[in-house]
């Protein structure tokens, strides 16, 4: 047996059996992306959130691995036409479920916390960390695992349901999402901590610092990095009076994919 195994370890380090082992890592590349990335019923990808922020108890914020997978998943649909089609079309069962296992996720934690803020803010990151794998605790996490996949993707066929035509101020909204996510945080976390000793009410605070994080991100984006090379990183090119795809006839901006409407301006494309 050993002789064996060496002789075939030799034939692989001289080239030969190499098409056959590539051959296999692609079919398994390629079946693990089905079932984690591309099923209409997303179990392979919650199975894959679960494991890789248990250690976490599902806190995104320390698990760039967790958030990572979200963001290989959004990734992934640009590429699956079909799933895409399929969420925009069943968008509200993928919420209704979500909502049902968020709101059991909420009871389940009301029978030992009274107070539904201590459930959903957390006074430490490391609260929220699983500490042990008792039923109850893995259940609870589960259900957080369940909801949140669900929930985003309802909200994404939700998105692209409602709001697939174009409108510029959507338009504007969707161009300036990232840069967006990627500020709001600082924003927000600057302004939650001024308002810590104001003697108001909890909900005024709130709304005080959603109005005026979305506001600093809309003003930055109009007018700081749109037009500028940080809107080019963010967001790309876009292509005018190219050869390929269609062509607007009203400004002449060009498309790689067909679409309906010019981003440009709004003109409704020829089919």
């Amino acid at each position: 047996m050993p002789g064996k195994f060496l002789v075939a370890l030799m034939r692989l380090l001289n080239g030969e059996g190499l098409e056959v082992l590539t051959s296999f890592f692609y079919k398994l590349k390629n079946v693990t992306a089905i079932i984690i990335f591309k099923s209409k019923c997303p179990i392979g990808f919650m199975l894959a959130c679960g494991i890789t922020n248990l250690w976490a108890g599902g806190e995104l914020i320390i698990n760039p691995l967790g958030s990572g997978l979200y963001f290989l998943f959004g990734f992934s649909l640009y590429k699956n036409p079909s799933l895409l089609s399929f969420i925009k079309k069943e968008w509200k069962y993928y919420l209704l479920i979500a909502t049902l296992i968020f709101s059991l996720y909420i009871a389940l934690d009301m029978r030992v916390v009274k107070d539904i803020a201590e459930v959903i803010y957390q006074t430490r990151i490391g609260e929220n960390q699983t500490q042990d794998l008792s039923l109850f605790v893995l259940t609870r996490y589960s259900m957080e695992i369940i909801g949140a996949v669900l929930f985003s993707m309802g909200f994404i066929g939700l998105a692209e349901d409602k709001f697939g035509s174009y409108n510029g101020f959507s338009r504007f909204i969707s161009d300036g999402s990232y840069w967006m996510y990627l500020i709001h945080l600082p924003v927000v976390t600057f302004t939650t901590f001024l308002m810590f000793g104001w003697p108001i009410y909890p909900e005024i605070k709130f709304f005080i610092a959603t109005t005026f994080t979305a506001g600093v991100c809309l003003v930055t984006y109009r007018y700081f990095v749109r037009a500028t090379f940080i809107g080019l990183f963010l967001n790309g090119k876009r292509h005018r009076g190219s050869n390929f795809g269609n062509v607007c006839p009203g400004c002449g901006m060009s498309f790689r994919n067909p679409e309906r409407f010019c981003t440009g301006c709004g003109s409704e494309l020829a089919r």
